[in-house]
């Protein structure tokens, strides 16, 4: 059952990064970097078992770390990209700003979760950060293409 809710989150995780790619084959390596350290540590964080809970949430506060460098990361491309790339990101942003918030509240989720709340907490955890994996990714082509 685990290895089988393993492989779909996974699955989830590669097809969204998968998407990213197809939408910017000029990534440069700090932004494939981010997809990749986002999919590691989701598959890392669910291989967890509850009395490992702690170490689980400590790595989904390095994910949301990341998180919060990529976006920074990608306000200042923005910036410099140009007028029309500041305005598109600024409408981008708000979202990626409740995405971040959710894909918190879902951490602090997992780190009150008791026995029989772990799996659900931490598949809505992966959730969350795909979710915002993809939307970064998004904006970032969004940024690009103006």
């Amino acid at each position: 059952m685990i290895n089988s809710h393993l492989q779909s989150i996974v699955s989830v995780v590669l097809v969204s990064l998968l998407a990213i790619s197809a939408g910017s084959f000029a990534q440069d390596a700090a932004e494939q970097s981010f997809s990749e350290k986002v999919q590691n540590a989701l598959v890392s964080i669910q291989e967890f078992a509850i009395e490992q809970k702690d170490s689980a949430f400590e790595q989904g506060q390095d994910v949301l770390s990341t998180v919060d460098e990529e976006l920074a990361r990608l306000e200042a491309q923005a910036e410099s990209a140009g007028e029309e790339a500041q305005i598109q990101f600024a409408i981008e942003q708000a979202k990626l700003e409740g995405l971040r918030r959710q894909a918190g509240d879902r951490l602090d989720q997992l780190g009150a979760s008791a026995q029989e709340e772990w799996r659900s907490a931490k598949r809505n955890f992966g959730s969350a950060i795909t979710e915002i994996d993809t939307a970064i990714g998004q904006a970032r082509s969004e940024i690009q293409t103006e």
